[in-house]
């Protein structure tokens, strides 16, 4: 038995660095070991399995088992492209590792895997082949059930995930016809005694059936596992909740607005406007709904709530982070009625929109009026204005007068970047849901408005909790890699001869995003260089926030919606009532878990929209056989060309099969055909040939023989 105070994991790493190349047996290495009783042999089993899920140990020739490094052997996440390679991301800052659709065998997008390093390097990095995989990404999925070629199987709904795994039944079943095609279910990777064998899968749950929208929310619901509602009875509890008690200024006397959309049922804050200590300056108040008094650290409630770590949107369906007797009513700052709040009220000079300090404050208000983002944009453009009472009219112009002010300091202080791209808003309407329009928007000064007095508040609580050294759940944003950053300039500069400024000169940057507003291509591109940038992530420790340029930032202003700002509104509370907050390591925790629940929102959201939209367009099409959409082309891939459709928001593919004697050119940005050649940029013509809603993507074929 190895020494007491080495555990078994680190003295098989230990022995098997002896020999880093022939490695042992593994019954050699539990004699070298003495291990002996049975309590020891469970723990070495354990440590042994972890080991090679880990992909730090690999099987080696003639069943030794040695150091994955000195088998050059590495492990990360598998990534794979719609086109058939795929990259697999390492742990720390070396490149990722290019895998040629060869090397993939079975293993899937999402999947850890070992991977050998080949001796050559592709243009994109080292190569490598996918040699195991150690853990699936998505041993249990969602898909259509379908048939192809007589075979029974289903199509996973995850793009990148393969288009058809047949199925395989369970020795006392039957395929029967109890299952149609077109329900979506669950189902089950079956395992593999080797890489290359066939992916199978076994249904193990049905979702729903019917080709519609509600299915499809249905079915996106249960494969980015989104949470259940709160049940009848924990609704009940919810709305018996009495806040808790703590000293409050009575701000009711104070004009206060909320601006939120036309929709919104919650309204987690509201603004005011009111005389600065000096005639040179202002005080905007930021009032948050203070939800900590009603979900203190701890409860039963305050659990559920971070499990599910936000509210997550759908079109026409909202799973509520928080009970709708909160959401909604009790916590929610409802137009003319008493809400408790937590105010942070900002001194601002009149004259520059320079911030002079700031002051928070659990605060009671009444808001006077509830305006949505459409009036204070039609009183913004002085057309068909609004009438609104005096004094909201007041406290909408200055509002909007200071935003401006702040905003031009803060692009002269920060160099924020000045990111804007149109949305194809999907509107739904009854139950079950119906797609009836998809409306573009464009970034509206309404929204700005609103978005930097809470940019403002969420800065005064970051610095207020590293000032108080208060743990929290910080928003960093790293900066882009490198390598991402000249893939995007080189990929500007060869498709549409665009030079793209350095990253590091903001100024530059933001010169260059402004003007991508005014190009053809600006859409393609400025959701190509967002694609560019590193997700925003919550810590536990304060870190730069790469894209607004601010070296302290965390969220504080959604806690009806935001676990993380809720976690930051509880660790003020302790810290004003004099009690213990949550120590760094549980924020630090809390934090993460509430990024990895941030991103599979976004994902089911992007799900959900891209095949709402395309719902939409399969009506349309079934209306207007003919119809024509104008599109840009994107890029120009190996099989196929890329089309953008600014009408929808969408992208499109016409398969190069359909365009007989067109050729990619040598610089993969040009399509060649008989006598012409059509680069990326080229406004093109297209119908739809065939809408595929599983997958979330769209057929196009061009209405005339150039594109």
């Amino acid at each position: 038995m190895p020494n007491p105070h080495t555990p078994i994991r680190d003295a098989i790493l230990e022995l098997l660095g002896t020999r880093p190349e022939q490695g042992f047996r593994k019954a050699d290495i539990r004699r070298a070991l003495k291990i002996q009783s049975k309590e020891h042999s469970a723990a070495f089993r354990e440590a042994f399995r972890s080991l090679l899920r880990a992909g730090a140990i690999a099987k080696h020739r003639r069943g030794h088992y040695a150091l994955a490094a000195a088998l050059e052997l590495v492990s990360g996440q598998l990534t794979v492209n719609r086109r058939g390679f795929g990259f697999v991301a390492t742990e720390g800052s070396d490149p990722d590792i290019f895998i040629p659709p060869k090397g993939i065998g079975g293993a899937m997008s999402g999947d850890h895997v070992l991977v050998a390093l080949g001796e050559s390097r592709d243009e994109r990095g080292p190569a490598g082949t996918v040699r195991k995989v150690l853990e699936r990404g998505h041993s249990v999925l969602t898909g259509q059930l379908s048939e192809q070629e007589g075979v029974r199987g289903v199509r996973p709904m995850r793009r990148e995930l393969p288009d058809f795994i047949p199925l395989v039944w369970r020795q006392d079943e039957q395929p029967g016809d109890d299952v149609p095609p077109g329900e979506w279910v669950i189902v089950q990777i079956q395992p593999q005694t080797d890489l290359n064998d066939p992916l199978t899968a076994l249904v193990v749950g049905r979702i729903a059936g019917g080709d519609s929208a509600a299915a499809d929310l249905d079915a996106i619901v249960a494969e980015f596992e989104l949470p259940e509602p709160y049940t009848e009875q924990e609704e009940r509890d919810a709305k018996r909740i009495e806040p808790l008690d703590i000293t409050r200024e009575d701000c009711r006397e104070l004009t206060t607005v909320t601006i939120d959309p036309d929709d919104a049922k919650d309204f987690d804050d509201a603004l005011s406007v009111s005389p600065g200590d000096t005639p040179e300056t202002v005080r905007i108040g930021v009032h948050i709904a203070d939800v900590a008094a009603y979900v203190p650290t701890g409860g039963t409630l305050d659990a559920a709530a971070r499990s599910r770590g936000l509210t997550i949107y759908l079109p026409g369906r909202t799973l509520p982070m928080l009970p709708t007797p909160l959401a909604s009513d009790q916590c929610s700052l409802i137009e003319g009625r008493d809400r408790l709040a937590h105010s942070v009220f900002l001194e601002i000079e009149r004259a520059t929109g320079r911030i002079l300090g700031s002051r928070r404050a659990r605060t009671t208000i009444n808001v006077n009026s509830r305006l949505t983002f459409a009036e204070v944009q039609a009183l913004v453009d002085a057309e068909d204005k609004p009438e609104f009472p005096e004094d909201v009219a007041a406290v909408l112009a200055d509002l909007t007068h200071l935003h401006g002010l702040i905003r031009r300091q803060r692009r002269e202080d920060e160099q924020f970047l000045d990111l804007s791209v149109p949305e194809a808003k999907v509107v739904v309407t009854g139950d079950p849901v119906t797609v009836v329009d998809v409306v573009r928007t464009e970034a509206a000064t309404a929204h700005a408005v609103v978005e930097e007095f809470m940019l403002a508040a969420n800065v005064a609580v970051a610095e207020e909790l590293v000032r108080t050294c208060l743990p929290g759940a910080f928003r960093v944003h790293e900066p882009p890699k490198p390598r991402e950053t000249s893939e995007f300039a080189r990929w500007c500069k060869e498709a549409f001869n665009l030079k793209v400024p350095s990253f590091q000169n903001r100024s530059r940057l933001n010169h260059f995003l402004a003007k991508l507003r005014t190009e053809p291509v600006g859409d393609i591109v400025t959701s190509s260089f967002l694609s560019t940038l590193q997700r925003a992530v919550y810590e536990g420790s304060c870190h730069p926030h790469f894209g607004l340029g601010k070296e302290r930032y965390c969220h504080f202003t959604s806690p009806i919606r935001r676990y993380p700002d809720l976690l930051v509104h509880q660790q003020l509370w302790a810290h004003d009532q004099g009690e213990t907050p949550l120590p760094q390591t549980d924020a630090a925790d809390i934090a993460g878990r509430c990024t990895a629940a941030e991103k599979n929102g976004d994902q089911a959201f992007y799900a959900a929209v891209d095949r709402l939209k395309l719902r939409y367009v399969d009506t349309m099409i079934h209306g207007e056989a003919d119809l024509v959409f104008e599109g840009t082309v994107a890029r120009i891939l190996p099989d196929a060309v890329l089309v953008y459709l600014p009408k929808l928001c969408l992208y499109g593919s016409i398969s190069l099969s359909i365009l007989h004697g067109w050729r990619s050119g040598r610089d993969r940005h040009t399509l060649r055909g008989p006598g012409k050649s059509y680069k990326c940029g080229n406004v093109t013509y297209v119908q739809i040939r065939r809408v595929d809603t599983v997958k979330g993507q769209l057929e196009l074929q061009p209405v005339r023989p150039r594109i």
